[in-house]
């Protein structure tokens, strides 16, 4: 009996080798893709024709051994500085079917594209019904990938015929105004507009585009860009810094198109009486010549070149003004990361999606000028963050409240924070001033002023603690001549190891004066290059103390404006040079000491009526009272409660005048290069010398004290040294003469 055969009856591809499984493959193909697919000579191999298509981009496959057909798929096609998120492709690739793989492209793409292949590995036999229905689902999943993937690659947004038309006029320094149906644009309102605008140009008349916002100005040009699309004409811009009219006529005869002057780049060369002249001469030949402009700008930067000037005259043809109108800001945001996106190789529609919905989000919070004002900014920033594959290390929220509230420019006045007290100077003051060594300290160099030592030291903590830094430090010292006011300040100023500067107010005869060793000279004056004795100290590393004394006996000129000078850097902190220039004083320290005129001191430390005695409250109150009559309370509020040094009675005048005699012999042995000893003092020197003093003097202060016991101890030195030859090392004693006069001897 015969044997049956293997092959079942009803395979039509029985017995069939693997070319005939190779143009199944190629048959299945062409009817998934729509491709045209050419074999080999051999029949071994086969390609697609190019077509243009979404989805997979072109086919090859080849039999290899007889047994298995490599199918390879390319199913992206691109420019090579396309960019996709690596996050995104690698989750779209992802749905790749685990027979597929990832391989080197086959063939050498053509300049300047890049490619990306999937192979796909079939048996080479004839399929069965059931793994031509596995095989198409695998083509069609496939398909479905290419597409998917292709729509994260930036379109080219460049047409060529534009990019080719501009590279040949590099010599005019243009860029092509790209057309804003590039971005598929749903805005009717700017469509209808440009159309409008576009067909004001055709009647020869140059137009003026009106935009308070930079975004909705390169918005409008695009819509124009359009509209001149349609009739086969372009636009291209003025890369030029700085153009001139007569350039302008020129170079609207040589590009075939339609050019955009921004008008920040219109050079007039001419005058403000000349001005109306060129400008409309330029128009004029403009539209002679049957080649109008586009201007684009701001309301007052148009108004700057096209008003007129003087004698010009008012013609809504020499240009016809045309606003643009007020789109909606998604429009605005959705052109503005795709413009951003260009200088970035391009961005896909999903990724333009997701960041315009971004920025849409982070500025819901600020009005609609607001939002159009800050939105180049915040596209640029947004997609450069983007395009670099970087973290954002700012939520878009808060870098768009931070470029909302910028708010300084360089033009006109603006706000601007003030200089602060350096913080060496500040903590050294504080050091200094919370020292609880401070008070004794004063009071052992400044006898019998215990109370107003405590309440000056007590003024300069709180000042020190609580004085906003940009602010200097002040007090007022108030007292009769010669109780101690200047010689604190120089004590302060030698603790805090700081330069001490006087300032006589009552030496000043005119404000000129004042004005010029205070703030300096104005341009132009012999000695304008010296800076003023106010920026000298205020610009010292370490601070510095200035004492104003005398303000109150300055004259009545000078004290005005001296008070309403120092009234003002008070507040501020800062001075004005005669120069113009600011320059802060918060480093510094003010001293204003001041005694009464007019017999006012005695006045306001005299009683009224019997056996009543003014407390230190009541004297304050009364030399504040005056204070504010002679300058003003403004002043007064700035320089806080008077510290009040009392009169010197006869026992701290005693004390004070051996304190000087003691300084004074030391002085004079040390400048005539005698070694002496220790100088003593007899008990009730000092009362002696003082009652013998006419009232006068004493009623003086210690100053003209101090000045009669250098001169007693000078005498009774010299006499001393005539004397007595040998007096090194040798302890010396004072003691009082029936004459009013010193004796000193050696003990």
């Amino acid at each position: 009996m015969r044997e049956e055969s293997q092959v079942p009856v009803n395979d039509p591809w029985a017995g069939a080798g693997p070319s005939v499984s190779l143009n199944q493959v190629a048959a299945l193909i062409s009817k998934c893709c729509g491709f045209e697919v050419k074999l080999s000579a051999d029949g071994n191999s086969f390609s697609s024709i190019p077509k243009q298509r979404a989805g997979i981009q072109s086919v090859s496959a080849e039999i290899v051994d007889n047994a298995v057909i490599h199918i390879h798929f390319e199913i992206i096609r691109t420019r090579g500085k396309a960019r996709i998120p690596a996050g995104v492709l690698f989750n779209r690739l992802a749905r790749l079917d685990e027979k597929c793989a990832i391989i080197k492209p086959p063939r050498k793409p053509a300049d300047g594209e890049t490619g990306l292949w999937v192979a796909l590995k079939v048996q080479a036999t004839p399929m069965s019904v059931t793994r031509e229905s596995a095989f198409l689902a695998e083509l069609e999943k496939l398909d479905e990938l290419a597409i998917v993937i292709q729509q994260e690659i930036p379109a080219l947004e460049i047409p060529q015929r534009l990019a080719d038309l501009f590279a040949k006029l590099e010599e005019f320094t243009l860029e092509p105004v790209y057309p804003l149906d590039l971005i598929e644009t749903r805005d009717e309102e700017i469509l209808n507009w440009a159309q409008t605008t576009l067909d004001c140009l055709n009647g020869d008349v140059s137009v003026a585009i009106e935009s308070a916002f930079p975004a909705a100005e390169t918005y409008a040009l695009a819509a124009l860009a359009q509209a001149a699309a349609k009739l086969g004409r372009v636009l291209g811009i003025i890369g030029e810094p700085a153009i001139n009219p007569k350039s302008v006529i020129e170079l609207s005869r040589k590009v075939p198109g339609t050019i955009v002057i921004p008008a920040v780049r219109l050079s007039l060369g001419t005058n403000a009486y000349e001005l109306n002249n060129e400008v409309q001469a330029m128009l004029s030949q403009l539209s002679l010549s049957g080649h109008p402009v586009f201007f684009a700008g701001t309301q007052e930067q148009l108004q700057s070149i096209f008003s007129g000037g003087q004698g010009g005259r008012n013609d809504p043809f020499h240009p016809v003004l045309r606003h643009v109108p007020a789109s909606g800001i998604e429009c605005l945001v959705e052109f503005a990361v795709r413009k951003a996106g260009k200088s970035h190789g391009g961005i896909s529609k999903s990724v333009a999606k997701l960041l315009t919905e971004d920025i849409l989000k982070a500025l819901e919070s600020h009005d609609s000028s607001e939002q159009r004002r800050i939105l180049p900014i915040i596209a640029a920033r947004t997609v450069r963050v983007w395009a670099e594959g970087q973290q954002d290390p700012l939520p878009m929220s808060d870098y768009v409240s931070a470029v909302s509230s910028m708010s300084e420019t360089l033009a006109g006045l603006t706000s601007k924070s003030r200089s602060k007290r350096s913080a060496v100077v500040q903590n050294h003051f504080l050091k200094a001033f919370t020292d609880p060594e401070l008070p004794s300290c004063l009071r052992e160099r400044l006898l019998a002023q215990d109370f107003a030592l405590d309440a000056l030291v007590a003024r300069l903590r709180m000042e020190c603690l609580t004085r906003p830094l940009h602010q200097p430090l002040r007090y007022c010292a108030q007292g009769t001549p010669g109780t101690g006011k200047s010689e604190s300040a120089v004590l302060l100023a030698n603790r805090l190891d700081i330069p001490y500067i006087n300032i006589d107010a009552a030496s000043m005869p005119d404000y000129y004066t004042a004005a010029a060793q205070l703030l300096g000279s104005g341009r132009g004056i012999v000695g304008s290059y010296q800076q003023g004795r106010l920026e000298q100290a205020a610009k010292h590393f370490r601070g510095a103390l200035i004492e104003i004394s005398d303000l109150d006996h300055a004259p009545l000129s000078v004290r005005s404006v001296l008070a309403d000078l120092f009234l003002q850097i008070l507040e501020t902190g800062e001075g004005q040079s005669a120069a113009g220039s600011m320059f802060s004083c918060a480093n510094l320290i003010f001293a204003f000491t001041m005694n009464l005129p007019d017999g006012m001191d005695e006045t306001c430390r005299k009683s009224i009526g019997f056996n009543q005695q003014l407390s230190r409250r009541d004297i304050s109150a009364r030399v504040a009272a005056e204070i504010k009559r002679m300058l003003s309370g403004a002043f007064l509020s700035r320089v806080g409660t008077p510290v009040i040094f009392d009169p010197l009675d006869g026992a701290a005048l005693a004390s004070i005048l051996e304190q000087a005699i003691r300084k004074a012999i030391v002085s004079a042995a040390e400048r005539t290069s005698l070694m002496i000893g220790d100088v003593s003092m007899e008990e009730g020197v000092g009362a002696a010398i003082v009652a013998s003093l006419e009232l006068n003097i004493t009623s003086f202060g210690a100053r003209a004290l101090l000045e009669h016991g250098r001169m007693m101890a000078a005498e009774a030195f010299l006499e001393l040294k005539g004397k007595h030859s040998s007096l090194r090392g040798k302890n010396l004693r004072v003691s009082p003469v029936s004459d009013g006069k010193l004796a000193i001897n050696p003990e």
